[in-house]
């Protein structure tokens, strides 16, 4: 598989859901104004405004951050040329780049760290298990 078809299934499998868990949350919010649930101005409608941004944000941000080491295994299993893979991902805006600070948001457990780091260390060293 190429680096581009796999940073391609990447927006289905980690985009979109970031995306959903995202907007959602203030879309219920602009509806439910709409609709009169939840007052459009004043301090009622800061109280449901920053609750559902606050949601939005931590939703969309722990959808990212779980999804990408997932992610990652699959595509490191697939992908012969996990540099070029990281690149196209960075460009993309799909991933952090190596060593950013947003980097350490992902959420992995050790045995998937441990797993993507023998990944990339075959790759590096041309050794294809």
């Amino acid at each position: 598989m190429t680096p581009r078809e796999a940073v391609a299934r990447a927006f289905w499998t980690v985009q979109i859901p970031s995306y959903v868990l995202l907007l959602a949350p203030l879309t219920v919010f602009i509806i439910a104004t709409k609709l009169g649930y939840v007052p459009s101005r004043g301090a009622g409608g800061l109280k449901w405004f920053f609750p559902a941004f606050l949601l939005s944000f931590v939703g969309g941000w722990l959808a990212w951050s779980l999804l990408v080491p997932k992610w990652r295994l699959w595509a490191y299993e697939r992908v012969h040329d996990i540099a070029e893979l990281k690149r196209q991902a960075v460009a993309a805006q799909l991933i952090w780049p190596e060593g950013h600070f947003f980097e350490r948001t992902e959420i992995a457990s050790p045995a998937l760290r441990a797993r993507l780091r023998e990944l990339e260390a075959s790759r590096r060293d041309g050794m294809l298990r």
